[in-house]
């Protein structure tokens, strides 16, 4: 991932240089409560949808540079590389202290759908 997308771990939330809002999909192409892998540029991302709203949070494990994939029976983020799981919020699930995930900036569009702030 380009370092001008991606900031320090668990530093906030992700500010592209030179950011562009990029269509993920509709909608009602993101179930409730389940995260899906959006990529918008060098900037990945898991998107939460809460009703008609959405949020975001980085694809990379904040420890190591592992891309975390969906445990739909936990409901959680979980990393490949080291036994470690986040919340949707983006909150470690760990026995190690573990910085908290990146947000990625996120909304829906008045016409329902879904962009993300990437590169």
């Amino acid at each position: 991932m380009d370092h001008a997308a991606r900031g320090a771990a668990g530093s906030g939330p992700i500010n592209p240089r030179k950011g562009v809002w990029t269509d993920v999909g509709a909608l009602a192409d993101f179930d409730e409560g389940r995260g899906k892998l959006v990529h918008a540029g060098a900037v990945s991302a898991f998107v939460f949808r809460r009703g008609e709203a959405v949020s975001a949070v980085s694809a990379i494990c904040s420890h190591l540079p592992c891309e975390l994939w969906w445990d739909g029976e936990q409901s959680l983020l979980a990393c490949p590389c080291h036994p470690v799981w986040f919340t949707p919020e983006g909150k470690p699930k760990s026995k190690y202290p573990m910085p908290s995930l990146n947000e990625v900036k996120a909304r829906t569009t008045a016409d329902e759908r879904v962009e993300v702030l990437g590169t």
